[in-house]
């Protein structure tokens, strides 16, 4: 489910506790491939590698970087007034020091569960197998490959990705598509020729 974080400003917005909201996955990953699309790189990573490979050159683009990555930015004033990070005064940041905290708190609550996160062992053979007989260069190119497996398996709807699950509830779930192909790969091995 979607992630919120208090985040406490400082400076000469100190005493401002904003709440950040994570976008639900689909919308993470529109504006991600956006991003990665006006830096020339290629989209199917999604926020993970706007994140952890390609943010230094989307924040380069300067007010245009800032306008692709305000998307990841829900944040609220305590009374529920949402922050532009554009404007100044009341609805705004004073400090422009605080502005890239807030973007990089709000990007940490899409990405920050991959850092610790262990993955699933697919066995060689398995893949070596996929490739020979499963492979196919057809794909859907409305979102990145991993929000496609997870739409495909009907593990989760579409709905759901544009509106109640994270990017790490993605990588669930896609964790347990790869543990039954796994599986099934196992017991399709066992299986007399």
């Amino acid at each position: 489910m979607l992630k919120t974080y208090t985040l406490n400003l400082t400076g000469r917005d100190a005493g401002t506790a904003l709440r950040l909201t994570e976008l639900p996955a689909l919308v993470a990953d529109r504006a991600a491939r956006a991003a990665l699309r006006a830096v020339g790189e290629s989209e199917d990573g999604g926020v993970i590698t706007l994140v952890f490979k390609h943010l230094k050159q989307v924040r380069d683009l300067g007010e245009r970087g800032l306008r692709l990555l305000s998307p990841f930015v829900d944040a609220r004033l305590p009374d529920g007034t949402a922050l532009d990070l554009g404007a100044t005064g009341a609805h705004g940041v004073r400090d422009w020091r605080n502005i890239e905290k807030i973007q990089q708190q709000a990007l940490y609550l899409h990405t920050g569960f991959i850092i610790e996160r262990e993955s699933v062992d697919i066995p060689v053979a398995m893949v070596g197998d996929h490739i020979l007989h499963g492979s196919t260069e057809a794909r859907v190119t409305f979102c990145s490959p991993l929000l496609a497996a997870v739409l495909e398996s009907k593990l989760a709807t579409y709905h759901e990705l544009e509106t109640v699950l994270s990017t790490e509830d993605c990588f669930n779930l896609q964790e347990v598509n790869n543990v039954r192909a796994i599986r099934n790969w196992h017991e399709s091995q066992k299986a007399p020729p």
